[in-house]
Order: structure tokens, then C-alpha cells, then sequence
């Protein structure tokens, strides 16, 4: 009885010893994982994005504006943050993958910045200051990338290519249908790794 109270003790106390960025316990797309400069068009001309996956299934996204087509002068950000399930399915290294995004902020974080989202009313606003970060979930007006409503549901699918690359099934849309297969010839649907 006595060594086997020793080995409960032995297993809870290596159990507590565990820490949370231990490789068993990190999900597979933990992580940040970002996008290459991205055109876009009208007034801001290319974007980054950012996806940092953390271990609480809790998802941030990174939307950086710039105005030029290099990804070099920056304009401004939209931080996306909710929460992420993955599901497994027949493919390997696929995986379905849920958002449910519950606060969206806007910052302008140069001058040119607050000149251009003043000027084309970014969200029907037209008294944006500099490094002023503003919930916009639910702003109905035009121009807005809210969508206008409490809570952003996006449903994709994923493949985890080794510790590379992430590719998402599309760009992701609000309430989208699921995509059924992965199209890994758009740049805009691939991350590579950064950093835990």
C-alpha cells in the first residue's frame, strides 16, 4: 500500500511539473504564423497578416495596412481576437478549423494613417488620432471590416505542412460555407511559421 501511494504521488507531482509550452501539450498550429506582403486595392495597397494560435484556443489575428505596394509604410492595424477549435479529419494533416472572433480593434499608428482613414471614412469615421484604438465589432457603416455584427464565425480547413507552413481553404469569410478542399495556389491562404 505504501509504494502505491508513493507511485500516485510520483505521477501527480510529475503531472504538476508540466509546463504549458511543453511540446505535448501545444496545439499543432500553435504558434504565430504569418503571411507574405499582400496586394490589395484602392487606397491601401498591400497588407500583412498575422495569426498567433495560443494554447488556450484562444486565436489573434493581425491585419497591418500599408500604403505602398511593399508592405513598407505602415497605415494602420486590425487586431481580430476570439477563440479556435481544430477537428480531425480523413486527410492527413488536415484539419477543420472554427474562429469565433468577439472584439475587433482599428488603430491608425502613423500620420499618413489618420489622414487616410479620415479621408475614406474607415468605418463611417471621420475623427480617427494617431495610436486611438477603437472597437469596431458591430460599426454597420461602410468601409467597415466588421461585418457588422456582435461576433465574427469563420469555418475553414487547414493543413499543417510539417512546422513550415499553415494553408488555409480560402480567405476567410464571415459565414462562409466550409470550403471542402484546400487551394494552396493562393498566397493569401498560406502562413509560415514565425516564432512559439
Amino acid at each position: 500500500m505504501q509504494r502505491l501511494s508513493l507511485i500516485i504521488w510520483f505521477l501527480c507531482a510529475a503531472a504538476s511539473c508540466r509546463q504549458s509550452n511543453d511540446e505535448s501539450s501545444r496545439s499543432i498550429i500553435g504558434g504565430k504564423w504569418g503571411s507574405a506582403c499582400l496586394p490589395l486595392a484602392g487606397a491601401l495597397p498591400s497588407i500583412q497578416i498575422q495569426y498567433h494560435f495560443l494554447d488556450n484556443h484562444t486565436v489573434l489575428r493581425r491585419q497591418q495596412y500599408f500604403r505602398d505596394a511593399d508592405c513598407q509604410e505602415l497605415a494602420g492595424e486590425v487586431k481580430h481576437r476570439g477563440d479556435f477549435s481544430l477537428e480531425v479529419r480523413n486527410e492527413i494533416n488536415v484539419f477543420n478549423i472554427d474562429m469565433f472572433i468577439a472584439d475587433v480593434h482599428v488603430t491608425a499608428q502613423t500620420a499618413e494613417g489618420v489622414t487616410l482613414w479620415n479621408t475614406i471614412k474607415l468605418c463611417g469615421l471621420d475623427d480617427w488620432t494617431l495610436d486611438q484604438e477603437r472597437n469596431v465589432l458591430g460599426n454597420t457603416a461602410g468601409a467597415c471590416l466588421s461585418f457588422a455584427t456582435q461576433r465574427i464565425e469563420y469555418r475553414d480547413v487547414v493543413q499543417v505542412t510539417g512546422e513550415k507552413d499553415i494553408i488555409f481553404g480560402q480567405s476567410l469569410g464571415h459565414l462562409t460555407p466550409r470550403p471542402t478542399a484546400i487551394n494552396s495556389s493562393e498566397a493569401s491562404d498560406t502562413f509560415s511559421f514565425i516564432s512559439y
